[in-house]
């Protein structure tokens, strides 16, 4: 007999060295195991923490995300709100002119303060677009040192 294994897990390794032709005596006598199976273990070890990681920086690039969409639904909101304020007004002071000049006024400012607004909300927009893809990929930042390439 090859093996004196007292347990399950003993006689399943003493199997897989008789296998190998390893088997120098019981397994729980051992000194060490071979090299490979070390490296085996401890890779899979470094791709079960590979995964978490992996999983816990994609629950935080969500969670990114979401606060991202969330501040430009608002912007957008409160944007939209003001510029109809902004439209009912001059539409009200358009009503109420009492010659044609006063219309061209009341009309070109409103035109100028409209486009004036737009342009400075765009500005805004794009800054928060960038904020969110900024923010958004950091969490996977620490990856791309770790990675490597196979040649």
């Amino acid at each position: 007999m090859f093996c004196d294994a007292k347990n399950p897990l003993d006689l399943l390794c003493s199997a897989v060295q008789i296998g190998l032709g390893r088997l120098r005596g019981p397994v729980w006598r051992m000194r060490r195991l071979p090299f490979r199976e070390i490296t085996m273990l401890k890779n899979f070890d470094d791709m079960q923490k590979y995964g978490k990681d992996h999983m816990d920086s994609t629950m935080r690039a969500w969670g990114q995300v979401s606060k991202g969409v969330q501040a430009i639904a608002a912007e957008t909101a409160d944007y939209s709100k003001r510029s109809f304020e902004e439209g009912s007004a001059a539409l009200e002071k358009l009503l109420g002119a009492k010659s044609l000049e006063k219309a061209i006024e009341i009309q070109a400012t409103y035109a100028k303060t409209a486009y004036e607004g737009f342009v400075a909300q765009a500005t805004k927009m794009g800054e928060l677009y960038a904020d969110l893809a900024k923010e958004s990929y950091r969490p996977f930042e620490s990856f791309v040192g770790k990675s490597t390439v196979v040649k």
